[in-house]
């Protein structure tokens, strides 16, 4: 039997340099069957807080991560995901077209707002871009 551990989140997040989250709900499970008294609620106001967020990482796949490694992590993931963007993801030929900079900038500036989901993200972005889809865009 495995036993819980009495670890902060972040810390646990931080240890495991990342936990898969591609379904938002995943790194809550993950964490609840890791830690001893873990409550969601804590890892929420972290999210919250931008102390952990959810970022492209291996293979391109959404994963949870403390800020500080967020910051370290995507400079170094940063050519992976621009080429597999255009060249594997579905998203890539959606937003054929738009300047990803410019997308990039727009989409900064309002996350920067507000923390915003993708499905909050998506109905913004396509205001900019009214012919392409909202969530490819976001």
């Amino acid at each position: 039997m495995l036993d819980r551990k009495r670890l902060d989140p972040l810390d646990t997040v931080e240890r495991l340099v990342g936990m898969q989250a591609q379904v938002p709900r995943d790194p809550y499970v993950g964490l609840w069957s890791r830690l001893a008294r873990f409550r969601a609620a804590d890892l929420s106001d972290a999210i919250d807080r931008r102390d952990a967020v959810r970022m492209p990482f291996l293979r391109a796949t959404l994963h949870l991560v403390t800020r500080r490694d967020a910051l370290a992590l995507r400079p170094i993931v940063d050519g992976v995901l621009d080429r597999s963007l255009h060249s594997q993801s579905p998203f890539g030929r959606a937003i054929a077209g738009v300047d990803v900079d410019e997308l990039t900038a727009f989409a900064s500036a309002l996350l920067a707002e507000q923390p915003r989901t993708r499905a909050q993200l998506g109905p913004l972005l396509a205001e900019r871009w009214p012919d392409h889809d909202g969530p490819s865009l976001a």
